[in-house]
């Protein structure tokens, strides 16, 4: 079984979990169980980056200790996560022991070999991003180009990092590997913005800050944040702890993070790949922010989106919003946030697409067939296995709004066989007709391959649809998909969604 490692961001856990963070554990989680589905052996990793002075900055402004903040806002995101249905198999906080303990090692490795020494940080550096910005880098006024607030300038003893001795190996190996950043529009701004001259050593230590892994062998430093947090991807699966687990799962197949983060991931990390001697991951997908009314979302401009009011909106549910993120988001580039469009999607593709469709197909096989349907090959109408050509490159390329688009078609051409054949009339004419039976077979077998195409966006309706028809919804993925049952024998499980009052 082929292994695939797939990673998110960590966010920092200074305050509440917002829809972007949100977007991002939904996108990922379409695609861990996608490829579930297609018998990879999936390790989904998230997590929580729990140091760093914008997190010690917070805990102080409400009068806490940074262990106090964080057992008030951590477990927010876990509740979440469950709530959205996020199937991750592990979760690494930086607070972690064994989390520390790789960090410490690597900082005494990356020294032993000559990458860190001490100097002096003279310069700009970006408090909320806790990024070091230098002169040519900055955004016009000295502002950060990232979240474009004022910059600071800050100077102190500090430990560096040898980063500008791996430009030239950053550099060929970003130009001569085009899909290792994704989308594309990515990868030019890292090669534009950050590979155009050569780069600087990078200031990876904080002297007056106490919230942080102590520096081995000079405790009045802490670690920065940043060469911490990226240290997760390794240490959460035995990096110099558990080398059998490390050689399994490295390198990591996708690393899915927020466009505004590619620099640290597509230079910093990459550097420190190398300067270890580990192979850099497969792929970096950088995707794009969730907008309101065509505006970047901050607590400061009052256009928050709160993620549990649209989960209260359907009852708990999450998956009219999972679907609506499959739907409408373009995880390439930056979207807007509809609740209008929310609402809409919800109505017409779950309510009166796909779950009416489902609804009155049970409904005229238990009145007309006795509750079964048996097959019959001369009338095979539906597509099968074919159906599913592309699908695993639109898990790769996070064109979800694809899948959906192949389950829909698939949705009214089912509605439209009805429709066409009207079963009531024939049954009203002859009972025993052959044709209400052929006809409602296929659409049996159409919502069998809906089911299937939507499992990693919908997974409790799926498993519903499957069930409705008498299928075992405990079956492998595969083996269900490529079945063409003798026969349904369907059972009513009640509405698949509920209309919105």
């Amino acid at each position: 079984m082929q292994k695939f490692y797939l990673t998110t961001a960590i966010p920092y856990a200074n305050g509440l979990p917002h829809i972007g963070h949100a977007s991002e554990l939904i996108g990922a989680d379409f695609v861990a169980r996608g490829k579930r589905n297609l018998r990879y052996d999936v390790l989904f990793q998230t997590g929580l980056d729990e140091h760093g002075q914008k997190i010690a900055d917070t805990a102080a402004q409400a009068h806490l200790s940074p262990s106090e903040h964080l057992s008030n806002i951590s477990p927010k995101f876990e509740e979440l996560w469950s709530a959205l249905n996020i199937s991750y198999d592990q979760y690494i906080k930086t607070t972690n022991i064994t989390h520390k303990v790789v960090v410490a090692k690597v900082w005494s490795l990356l020294k032993s070999k000559g990458d860190i020494y001490l100097g002096k940080y003279d310069g700009l550096y970006c408090v909320p991003c806790e990024a070091f910005w230098s002169k040519s880098q900055a955004g016009q006024g000295n502002t950060c180009n990232t979240c474009q607030r004022e910059l600071i300038h800050h100077s102190e003893e500090a430990y560096f990092f040898k980063l500008s001795s791996y430009y030239q190996q950053i550099k060929d190996y970003i130009e001569s590997n085009q899909n290792f950043i994704l989308p594309s529009s990515r990868r030019n701004e890292v090669i534009q913005s950050f590979l155009k001259e050569d780069l600087d050593d990078l200031c990876i230590s904080r002297k007056n800050l106490s919230w942080g892994v102590p520096v081995p062998e000079d405790s009045s430093h802490v670690i920065y944040v940043w060469f911490d947090a990226l240290l997760n991807y390794i240490s959460g699966i035995g990096y110099t702890t558990d080398e059998s687990n490390f050689r399994k799962w490295w390198e990591a197949d996708l690393q899915f993070i927020g466009k505004d983060i590619t620099k640290f991931h597509a230079v910093i990390w990459l550097a420190l790949c190398f300067a270890l001697n580990i192979a850099p991951p497969k792929k970096i997908y950088g995707h794009g922010f969730i907008t309101n009314k065509d505006e970047k979302i901050s607590k400061s401009s009052g256009n928050s989106i709160d993620v549990w009011q649209y989960l209260k909106l359907f009852g708990g549910d999450p998956e009219p919003l999972r679907y609506y993120f499959a739907k409408e988001i373009s995880f390439a580039q930056d979207s807007n946030f509809s609740e209008e469009n929310l609402v809409a999607c919800y109505e017409s593709d779950l309510v009166n697409g796909i779950g009416n469709l489902l609804a009155r197909t049970v409904s005229m096989i238990e009145k007309y067939c006795d509750g079964k349907v048996v097959d019959n090959p001369l009338t095979c109408l539906t597509a099968n296995y074919s159906t599913f050509i592309g699908y695993e490159n639109h898990l790769n390329n996070f064109a979800f709004d694809e899948i959906v688009k192949i389950a829909k078609a698939l949705a009214v051409e089912a509605n439209g066989l009805i429709t066409s054949t009207e079963p009531w009339k024939i049954y009203k004419e002859n009972p025993s007709d052959i044709k209400i039976n052929n006809t409602l077979y296929e659409v049996c077998n159409s919502l069998r391959i809906i089911a299937l195409l939507l499992n990693p966006i919908i997974p409790n309706a799926s498993i519903r649809i499957l069930e409705s028809l008498g299928l075992d919804s405990t079956s492998e993925w595969r083996e269900l998909l490529g079945l063409r049952p003798k026969a349904y024998s369907v059972c009513n499980n009640g509405h698949l969604f509920s209309r919105l009052k």
